[in-house]
Order: C-alpha cells, then sequence, then structure tokens
C-alpha cells in the first residue's frame, strides 16, 4: 500500500514522499538520504465516545467564543 510519509536528511530537510509504507529511507532533494520520520495524531479523544479532530476542536472554540460575545453583550445593555 502507498501512503504520504515524511522524511528528514542529514541536514534538517523535511519533505513528504508519497511511497510504499515498508519505505524507510528516500533520496533527500539535497541528495543525502532521508530517514522516514514518526509523527504523532493530532486528535483527542472527546466525551461522547469518538474522536475530535483539530478542525472540530476550532470550530468549537469559536463559536463558544462568539456566545460569550453575545452574553457579553447582553450583560452590559
Amino acid at each position: 500500500m502507498r501512503i504520504i510519509n515524511d522524511f528528514r536528511c542529514g541536514d534538517g530537510h523535511t519533505s513528504e514522499h508519497f511511497v510504499d509504507s515498508d519505505t524507510q529511507v528516500v533520496r533527500c532533494a539535497c541528495g543525502l538520504d532521508a530517514t522516514k520520520v514518526v509523527t504523532t495524531v493530532h486528535a483527542t479523544f472527546n466525551a461522547t465516545g469518538k474522536f475530535a479532530t483539530t478542525k472540530a476542536k476550532m470550530r468549537w472554540a469559536k463559536q463558544r467564543e462568539q456566545k460569550i460575545a453575545e452574553e457579553r453583550k447582553i450583560n452590559a445593555e
């Protein structure tokens, strides 16, 4: 199976490559060998038993900020 992975060379260049899942080393644009970088998944487990993505968290935060602003406006009147 082919997947997108991050790879980093000895000079610190990081790049994405569409490779077979068992590929560990690719050639960097600078000519050095780049090794596969293991990255973490950016997701959290919410109270409903489902994973909340970063996009969902940002949407919730924006809606919450709007709600607080509305409440402050009402209380100031």
